[in-house]
């Protein structure tokens, strides 16, 4: 997973917003959360989760929830409100 976010910043040569469908997304083993987490900081300048059920944004939530996220993120419910506010980043 490391690799994904290293290439990802050799790509662009920069930090980078992310917009995330966390519809379909499974919890995560806290080991996994932590490597997230610490990735966030290096890759992204901020982060818009959009989810049409409650299990994703609970599971975007958590991954911020005990230490705080290291970049601006928010949570939505449409994909064009969502990017209306990465443009800001």
């Amino acid at each position: 997973m490391t690799d994904t976010y290293k290439e990802l910043r050799s790509i662009t040569g920069r930090k980078v917003r992310l917009l995330w469908d966390a519809t379909e997304a499974r919890p995560m083993d806290k080991d996994i959360r932590d490597l997230i987490y610490d990735e966030m900081k290096k890759t992204f300048t901020a982060i818009a989760v959009v989810s049409g059920s409650p299990m994703g944004l609970m599971i975007a939530a958590a991954l911020c929830a005990s230490t705080g996220c290291p970049v601006p993120l928010k949570f939505f419910h449409k994909e064009d409100d969502a990017r209306r506010w990465l443009k800001k980043f």
